[in-house]
Order: C-alpha cells, then structure tokens, then sequence
C-alpha cells in the first residue's frame, strides 16, 4: 500500500508540470494560426468574400483558444500570460468584422447557419477580457440573431435574443418590435392576446408612425 501511494505521489509530481508545458504549447499554436490568419486579412491575401469572412471567424476563433491555455495556470499556481496582448491587439480589429460576417452569411438561407453562428460568437468574444475596452454592439449582434431566427420561424430563439437585444438603447425598439411577433405568432388564447394588445399600446405611445408593428395587428 506504500508502494502505490509513493507511485502515485511522484505520479502526481511528473504530471502538472506536463499539464502546464502542454497548455503553454496549446496557447501558442493557437497564437501562431491566429497571426497567420490575421497577415492574411491584413494584406487582403482573401479576394473571395466567402473566404474573407471565413479567416476573420478563425481569427477570431484562434485568438480566444489561445488566451484560453494561456491562462492556465502552472503547477506553482500561477498564470503567466505570454499571448496576452497579441491575442488583444487582434481580437481589438477582428471582432468588431464578425457582425459584417454575420451579416453576409445570413442575408442567403443556404449559409444562414454560419451568420448565425458569427453573431453568436461575437457574444461570447464580449464576454472575454480583452475586449472589455472596445466598442460594445453586443444588442446589434443580439437583435440580427432575434431578426433572422423569427424568420426561420424558431420563435423561443427570436424572443430569447430580442430580450438580450432590448437591453441596448440603440436597438431596444428593433427588438421590441421582433419579440411582439413572435407573441402575436405565439397567441393560442384570449389571455395571451390581452398580453400582445397591452405590448401593443406601450410600442404605440414610444413610435405611433411604425408599420412594421401595427400593419399586421
């Protein structure tokens, strides 16, 4: 029984530190594939849009894998950030160009999952610290996921994004108007038609001229 705990303890020994050289590896080749695809946006080396647009997300997708292993912490406990600001100079220029990318992914039903799958990752790159700094369009990201998940028809998802994209001045009103389709598409009963027409009457007294609400009320 002393033998296989003295195994286990130097066990225990050699493994941390393989842990921590292996994530130090992770974050930087992770960084290496984010720089290339950073000199390849920046020189313009992507002529097709499809292409453009697709290096941008790696880009972008690169850089927060690598601050991810990078703040792995060693086998002392600590976290020794070696990528920190690349990672952050990048992600300053590339994230803002995923709300392009989600756009012209979804305006074609065919690639529409992609432009979904832009905005959504511009979310969660606000989530990281190193964009705590920039311009926040976190409601411009939200209200295109509410806007084209309503015309997919997923409701639940329109409203969830509405909700998020309502938060935000500049597009509380967009918002509002998606998340008062999806309860008019959601009506089943005299109840829930009480709760649109009171939406209804708070959207008036904000825009009273807006068609887009209440051509179809």
């Amino acid at each position: 029984m002393i033998r296989l705990f003295t195994l286990l303890f130097f066990f225990l020994l050699c493994w941390e530190p393989v842990s921590a050289q292996e994530a130090y590896k992770q974050a930087e080749s992770f960084n290496r594939l984010a720089k290339d695809a950073f000199t390849r946006i920046e020189k313009k080396m992507e002529k097709d849009s499809v292409l453009f647009f697709k290096t941008i997300i790696d880009g972008v997708e690169y850089s927060l894998n690598s601050d991810e292993f990078d703040r792995k912490p060693n086998r002392k406990g600590k976290i020794e950030l070696r990528f920190e600001e690349q990672n952050k100079s990048r992600l300053a220029l590339l994230h803002p160009l995923l709300i392009d990318a989600g756009k012209y992914f979804s305006k074609n039903i065919r690639t529409r999952q992609e432009g979904l799958a832009a905005f959504k990752l511009y979310l969660k790159v606000r989530q990281s610290e190193l964009v705590k700094d920039n311009v926040d369009e976190s409601g411009v990201a939200a209200y295109y996921l509410s806007y084209y998940y309503l015309k997919n028809r997923d409701l639940q998802e329109a409203d969830k994004y509405a909700d998020i994209a309502m938060q935000y001045d500049e597009t509380a009103q967009s918002a509002a108007e998606v998340k008062a389709q999806c309860m008019h598409d959601k009506m089943k009963n005299a109840e829930d038609s009480i709760r649109y027409l009171s939406v209804l009457q708070q959207l008036y007294r904000t825009e009273p001229t807006n068609e887009n609400i209440f051509r179809g009320s």
